[in-house]
């Protein structure tokens, strides 16, 4: 049986072979078995249920915040810049401020950032609404002006006619 006959290189190298691989079996099964895996955390129920309150007074909050913005629109819609509205103005700026405060209790929620844009534009239509009525006022002010200007410059032309009238009919007698 030559057959199998190895010679004494050929069982060196095998050797070495079987030492590496014994090597690496055992670095393999100590990484599995000894390892320490990054598991998620399992959430538990109080977990799930902290997160069921704070969205419960998220929603109130909204509930809350919303009557602002809906008083706030109210208020803006029944303002008439041309007649003296101190106590709808102080309104308009205290839910002005609401909503401001809205948005400072959480800032680092980006959800509540909605409630300082809305302030914001809200009060860019308060102070748009103001703008508007004064340039149409000051518009009107100079028709009426310019329209008395007219009057008064065609009063005076046939004054100035009528008198030449006059005065020519004078030198003529």
């Amino acid at each position: 049986m030559n057959l199998f006959k190895i010679s004494t290189e050929e069982k060196n190298v095998q050797l070495i072979y079987l030492v590496v691989l014994w090597v690496f079996t055992t670095i393999l099964f100590w990484f599995v078995c000894f390892n320490k895996f990054e598991t998620k955390e399992v959430r538990g129920m109080h977990v799930v249920l902290e997160q069921l309150e704070e969205q419960k007074i998220i929603a109130q909050e909204q509930k809350i915040n919303e009557k602002h913005v809906d008083t706030l629109n109210r208020m803006l819609m029944q303002f008439n810049p041309g007649t003296s509205q101190v106590y709808l103005e102080s309104g308009i700026n205290y839910e002005l401020a609401e909503l401001r405060k809205a948005y400072e209790k959480k800032k680092n929620n980006v959800g509540y950032r909605v409630y300082l844009q809305i302030a914001d534009l809200f009060e860019m239509y308060y102070f748009d609404k103001k703008a508007t009525w004064v340039s149409t006022n000051n518009s009107n002010s100079l028709k009426k002006n310019l329209t008395d200007c007219e009057i008064g410059f065609q009063q005076t032309q046939n004054n100035i006619t009528l008198q030449e009238a006059l005065n020519n009919n004078k030198n003529n007698e």
